[in-house]
Parts: structure tokens; sequence; C-alpha cells
């Protein structure tokens, strides 16, 4: 699920590895509800059995999308 910053939108989409590291790109339809510059919240989600536990992470990034550090 995305959230842009910039003009409220709310979508689902689903992630392609980049080759370049550090870029995020809106393609396909996605393409249509955000602009170059936007900030953007990407949040994952994960199904989990009953006896399963996982640690959530939240990831900053700067404007270049450099990793600040764990929050």
């Amino acid at each position: 699920m995305v959230v842009n910053l910039a003009n409220g939108e709310r979508f689902e989409t689903y992630l392609i590895e980049e080759k370049n590291e550090g870029a995020c790109w809106l393609k396909g339809g996605a393409a249509r509800l955000g602009e170059i510059g936007d900030r953007l919240i990407v949040m994952a989600f994960a199904y989990l059995e009953a006896s399963e536990s996982i640690t959530p992470r939240i990831i900053r990034v700067d404007s270049e999308n450099n990793p600040l550090g764990n929050a």
C-alpha cells in the first residue's frame, strides 16, 4: 500500500526490484497517482500463522532515498 503525501492518494501496487539502488518509480496505472519529487509512504504486510511473529521496521530515507537509520 502506498500513500502519496503530496496529494493524499492511497493505492495498492506491487514492487519490482530496480537495478539503480535507491530508485523508486511509480509505473503503469500507479504512475498517474504521483509526480517526481512527491513524498511517499510505502507499507508492506504479511500473513502469519498464530505461532509466527515479526518485528516491524520503519526505514526513513533522505531526498535521495538513502537510508537515515532505523526508527
